[in-house]
């Protein structure tokens, strides 16, 4: 595969001399030249543009950076540097463009602004002008916009790699007079007041005014090489007699550039477009998110809509529901268009949506809108059946069971519901631990979130001191360890009684503080264990010598399953295999999560085992299964 390409792009009405001198010594390292000369520049300047332009464009200014979006569309590179009339390259930067370009873990690369002054062979160092950095060299993608504003360039779009020793040198302070320069500070105040540097100082003053500083101002070298590369740029006097007459450089006029550019108002014909559903609608249960809907939406008035969340006009397609026809909307969201989608263009993409409040006849209603201005008006509507929210659907399967849920039942409403871990449930209450002596043991470890929750905490304790273990086996380290070796230590003295498998390093070590700190280290071992690749099994906990040692020694009576974590690509099924072999009687199992999808499988696969009797699984907020292990004796 060959070097990645690099376009560069130059919009100036600056001197040609100087901008043919300055692009000059790129035209070795870059792979294509688009300058677009300000509709009102002379011939004698374009037709030097043109000995170094591949692509030589004229265009009407339509304001501020507003056709950086409009001169991007023209590069054809897989990078684009960004450089004005009155700016050159550094030699440093000119040497490393090449090795920049094929880094595939950057999209964008932010380059010091060195500003000359009072000579080439100087620059400002002090702020805001030392400060100074800027987007400038960039993959050329969909996913490169530009804000179109004043002192602004390209949006920030992540991995961004800063660099400081590659800079480009930015000589306004060395072109105009002092009285040109206070000209344009006027000049851009008028267009954008009220800028501030973050030193507090007046933004364009600051800049292009040094004088203006009552201090003074230190400076920094600028490499000898560069000094005279900045000095034969301002020397370029050129041959006035070489001329190019504007009428043979196509004119780019102001409603082409604008077509691109970010954009707050629209006419009144740029608001017709249609939304559709391409796939039959899901089964929605009331409450719950993620819902899959797949639609097209079409462009079919007169303006570019150019997708993505923060890009203007900001067009998104708003959901909601309502309960009856002529009932007032229940907005439930807005989705970004993915893409870029100009008058005629359509885009097939899916939204995910949450239910309505409640259960029954609903109408779903998908609309285009102009986030902050207005709706289209042109909506689909469908009418759909809502089914119970996941509370009321475990709650009956409560009153019908009772508090253990069988397995199938709850399986069945896993795919009535039709969405990943469809039966989980947030857990915003705060709700306190029912053992005071256990509240007050934890009251500074983590509890709910990703860390086991107070429901599935109070039933832990419940077991505990109805069965009376002596000896405890535990995948997972955390809140509960310390809880488990507490009651332990309660019941039967000092002597270890819970091992704990856990496959983080540092929380494993993290847990061995806290036992510590509460003098609990004699009654509970905390092993780290590496999950991995396990023979004709899925991923899990890797057992060591030591540790099959150690569990063969403890025999557990219960087994508490709250690890490895999923996202460690591990899997909990292997549990009942690894302590199975241990047993010396019957062993209570608990898993925690059990209402996730993984554990529902996991349940699945443990109830067709002859030694593993499911009892039922708690709907907690994530849901706590519990079972009974029978030992092999």
């Amino acid at each position: 595969m060959g070097r990645p390409t690099i376009s560069l792009l130059c919009p100036t009405g600056h001197r040609g001399p100087l901008v043919a001198e300055s692009i000059g010594a790129l035209r070795e390292v870059v792979d294509e030249v688009v300058i677009a000369a300000d509709a009102r520049v002379r011939a004698t300047d374009l037709a030097y543009y043109a000995s170094v332009a591949d692509i030589l464009l004229r265009y009407e200014h339509v304001g501020p950076n507003r056709h950086w979006p409009w001169l991007s569309a023209q590069a054809t590179g897989d990078w684009v540097l960004l450089l004005d009339g009155d700016e050159l390259v550094g030699t440093a930067l000119l040497e490393a463009l090449p090795e920049l370009v094929v880094d595939r873990h950057v999209r964008q690369y932010s380059l010091p602004i060195h500003w000359p002054w009072p000579m080439a062979e100087t620059r400002l160092a002090a702020a805001p002008w030392g400060s100074d950095r800027r987007l400038r060299l960039l993959r050329n993608d969909p996913s490169l916009s530009f804000a179109g504003r004043k002192h602004t360039l390209a949006s920030e779009d992540p991995p961004i790699r800063y660099l400081d020793e590659l800079p480009v040198y930015h000589l306004d302070l060395l072109l105009p007079d002092r009285a040109r320069r206070e000209a344009k500070v006027a000049r851009y105040d008028n267009q954008t007041f009220g800028l501030l540097t973050p030193e507090g100082l007046p933004f364009n003053r600051a800049f292009y005014l040094p004088e203006s500083h009552e201090e003074s101002l230190p400076v920094a070298p600028v490499p000898t090489a560069d000094a005279e590369r900045i000095v034969r740029a301002m020397d370029a006097a050129g041959d006035r007699s070489r001329t190019l007459d504007p009428g043979a450089v196509r004119l780019v006029d102001r409603d082409e550039v604008t077509w691109y550019a970010p954009r707050a108002n629209l006419p009144e014909d740029a608001y017709r477009g249609s939304v559709a559903v391409t796939r039959p609608l899901p089964s929605f249960s009331a409450g719950r998110p993620g819902h899959p809907v797949w639609v097209e939406v079409t462009n079919e008035g007169t303006a570019r809509w150019p997708g993505g969340d923060l890009r203007h006009p900001q067009i998104r397609l708003g959901m909601a529901w309502k309960a009856a026809a002529d009932g007032p909307r229940q907005d439930v969201g807005r989705t970004m268009l993915p893409q870029v989608l100009d008058p005629g263009q359509s885009a097939v993409f899916p939204v995910f949506l949450t239910g309505p409040s409640g259960p029954g006849t609903a109408e779903l209603v998908l609309d285009l809108v102009h986030e902050n201005v207005r709706w289209f008006d042109q909506p689909f509507t469908a009418a759909v059946e809502v089914g119970p929210s996941v509370d009321q659907r475990l709650a009956t399967l409560t009153e019908r069971h009772g508090p253990l849920i069988p397995l199938e039942p709850l399986m069945v409403e896993r795919r009535a519901v039709g969405a990943a871990d469809a039966l989980l449930r947030p857990d915003a209450s705060v709700r306190a631990l029912a053992d005071s002596h256990v509240a007050a043991l934890v009251a500074e470890l983590s509890v709910g979130t990703w860390a086991v929750d107070v429901p599935a905490i109070d039933r832990l304790v419940e077991v505990v001191r109805e069965i009376r273990p002596s000896a405890i086996l535990e995948f997972g380290s955390g809140t509960s360890t310390v809880i488990l070796a507490s009651l332990l230590a309660e019941m039967h003295g000092e002597g270890l009684r819970l091992l704990s498998f856990e496959q983080d390093p540092a929380w494993a070590e993290h847990t061995r503080g806290a036992l510590a700190e509460r003098g609990l280290e004699g009654t509970a071992h905390v092993m780290q264990l590496p999950v991995g690749e396990r023979e004709n099994a899925p991923p899990g906990f890797l057992l060591s010598d030591e540790a099959t040692e150690l569990l063969a020694g403890l025999a557990p009576e219960l087994v508490f399953v709250d690890g490895p974590t999923l996202d460690s690509g591990a899997s909990r099924l292997s549990a009942i295999e690894i302590v199975a072999p241990h047993l010396r009687k019957d062993a209570f199992l608990l898993l925690d999560d059990a209402l996730r999808d993984a554990e529902l499988c996991i349940a699945e696969a443990w109830e067709r085992r002859g030694d593993t009797t499911i009892h039922g699984i708690r709907p907690t907020p994530k849901g706590l299964l519990e079972a009974t292990v029978r030992a092999l004796n």
